[in-house]
């Protein structure tokens, strides 16, 4: 199970930066919309969780309906399926997110204020691609533990599952560390490192991240995901040969 795990922490890294980074960007933004109501900006975590229902719900009541009307059987996405569109998800997170975030910071530079006059709903694409993350590679893997371990093992899958997100918020912490302590060295402006976003390079960080998960990806395709394929075959012939044993009982 580690493979796949490994390319889950990778994952999950991303949905990370946007609960924490992602909120400094919002605070950082206009707030107030036309109508003259505040957003606080901590509800802008609530968009990854808002994006991961609407998913939930169109593909359990359009897809998997629509192909069971037309062909008779219910047809899902496969594990390995859903985990490759987390990872092209958590790479399309970050690259929205560096292209806004340079966005607020130009904005911001130019009127001299702390906060931008970008909207803080110019941040909610990157905000939901961090909750498809979740919908997608989160979900898949949650289910992949599950069905790995022993029915007397199976709130241990739960346990791997959070130790998989604890990780990567811990990878994350060392990630914003090293970029810190690297990029401030010969007297150059910091990628990161302060409260105000403003004095920061943020969309450079992005940038990195996106080349982190660029390589998250590869290593799935390239190596974990056949861990996938082999417990799937296993466990299809382990149920068929139960199958077989209750027909000649």
């Amino acid at each position: 199970m580690m493979p796949v795990c490994l390319a889950g922490i990778g994952c999950f890294m991303t949905m990370d930066q946007q609960t924490t980074i992602g909120i400094l960007q919002a605070i950082q933004s206009n707030n107030v919309l036309r109508s003259g109501f505040k957003i606080p900006p901590g509800w802008m975590g609530l968009s990854p969780m808002i994006a991961l229902s609407i998913w939930i719900s169109t593909y359990e009541i359009l897809w998997v309906l629509q192909t069971k009307k037309l062909t008779g059987k219910a047809k899902r996405l496969t594990m390995t399926k859903r985990i490759n569109i987390g990872l092209i998800s958590a790479m399309a997170c970050s690259i929205v997110a560096s292209f806004i975030e340079k966005k607020r910071r130009t904005a911001a530079l130019k009127h001299g204020s702390f906060k931008s006059p970008m909207s803080i709903l110019m941040l909610l694409p990157q905000f939901a691609l961090s909750g498809l993350v979740e919908a997608f590679a989160a979900v898949a893997i949650m289910e992949y533990l599950t069905t790995q371990l022993p029915e007397s093992m199976r709130t241990v899958a739960g346990a791997i599952f959070f130790i998989s997100l604890s990780m990567a918020s811990y990878l994350n912490s060392m990630l914003v560390n090293i970029v810190h302590k690297t990029t401030k060295k010969g007297g150059k402006t910091s990628w990161l490192g302060g409260h105000n976003l403003n004095n920061d390079k943020l969309e450079n960080f992005y940038y990195l991240a996106a080349s982190i998960e660029a390589f998250n990806f590869l290593y799935f395709n390239l190596y974990a995901r056949r861990f996938i394929a082999t417990s799937c075959t296993i466990n299809e012939e382990s149920k068929e040969d139960q199958h077989n044993n209750e027909d000649q009982i």
